[in-house]
């Protein structure tokens, strides 16, 4: 699951490996898959998934400010690849990503069950938790005609349930990132548990 992004170049690496095999990947019935790595990468690439594609790619368009020239025009082809890659295959990827919101409701919510006699114990791990819950909102929309009002009543259900544990917090992740996620959109990353 998406975690706090930290290095530029790991994300765009990431992301490269991720178009090199987007269109097996949306053409097989996995939710997750296993990147690439590049020789030379020292820490092992997550998985990929569509969900995490778009909220890297997202962050890291929103940070271009960052990248140096030849990063920036690394990130336009990467880019320009997904987004072929996500037109040409869009049933497929409505279809993924729904399968993948079910997935990480159902992982959602197993941390709040686990978080729920003792919210403050869990407070160590809630800012790499919720980066599943952030990426359903970026699934919301790929999702298209395949988003169901099972999975709207999924997320209203838990993001409540949060509630009832959680209390108003700082941003759970750097002050960097702050600015790409207001509280009034994702008042879930301006928590902390009870």
């Amino acid at each position: 699951m998406p975690s706090e992004p930290k290095d530029p170049e790991r994300e765009l690496q990431i992301l490269e490996a991720t178009a090199a095999d987007l269109k097996n990947f949306l053409l097989s019935d996995s939710v997750y898959w296993q990147l690439a790595e590049p020789r030379g990468v020292r820490d092992r690439f997550p998985e990929g998934t569509l969900g995490s594609t778009l909220f890297r790619l997202d962050v890291l368009r929103k940070q271009s400010g960052l990248l140096s020239g030849p990063q920036q025009q690394r990130l336009d082809t990467v880019h320009q690849k997904i987004d072929e890659a996500l037109r040409r295959w869009a049933v497929q990827v409505e279809q993924k990503a729904a399968r993948e919101i079910a997935s990480r409701l159902r992982t959602w919510e197993n941390f709040l069950d686990e978080a729920h006699d003792s919210p403050s114990r869990h407070n160590g791990e809630y800012a790499s938790q919720v980066g599943g819950r952030l990426v359903i909102d970026y699934l919301r929309s790929a999702a298209g005609s395949a988003y169901t009002s099972s999975h709207e009543q999924g997320i209203k259900t838990l993001d409540k349930r949060l509630g009832g544990i959680a209390t108003r917090g700082d941003f759970v992740w750097s002050a960097s990132l702050q600015s790409l996620f207001p509280e009034d959109q994702f008042p879930y990353l301006y928590i902390r548990l009870r």
